[in-house]
């Protein structure tokens, strides 16, 4: 009967050793061989490699969601970029937009003395107006 709860113990010592992150084969025999009583106090006495496996697999899913953010960050910037082209590029050759509206320059704020323009169609803004007369989009300044 003894025998049989002394293979119980080493089983258990491997049974808690792979919940550490450790493995349970070498465990449960190293129990056999030693002791599952010192087997228990020297695998209770080591670092729990389960926790450092998690916290490892955290920092990398982090990592990995930060990349992904830096990454779309600059697909939009660049996606913007060419839709503003593409804007100002279609207004030139309809003639609608001014040469300084043309360059990408952004619309000044209200009380400047230079001219505004909508960023949507291109419609030239009276000082103080703040929404387009044309297309109702709400003037940038």
């Amino acid at each position: 009967m003894s025998a049989v709860l002394y293979f119980v113990f080493c089983g258990l010592i491997g049974y808690w050793a792979s919940c550490r992150g450790r493995s349970a084969i070498l465990w449960a025999i190293l129990a056999f061989f030693i002791s599952p009583l010192l087997s228990g106090i020297v695998l209770a006495i080591m670092k729990d490699q389960s926790m450092q496996a998690s916290i490892s697999d955290l920092q990398m899913g982090q990592q990995q969601l930060h990349d992904r953010i830096a990454t779309n960050e600059k697909m939009t910037e660049q996606h913007f970029q060419q839709l503003h082209q593409q804007i100002a590029q279609q207004g030139q050759e309809q003639g609608k937009l001014p040469p300084a509206a043309q360059a990408a320059q952004p619309a000044l704020p209200a009380g400047s003395s230079q001219p505004r323009f909508c960023a949507n169609c291109g419609t030239p803004l009276a000082p103080g107006e703040r929404f387009c007369p044309k297309c109702g989009t709400k003037a940038e300044g």
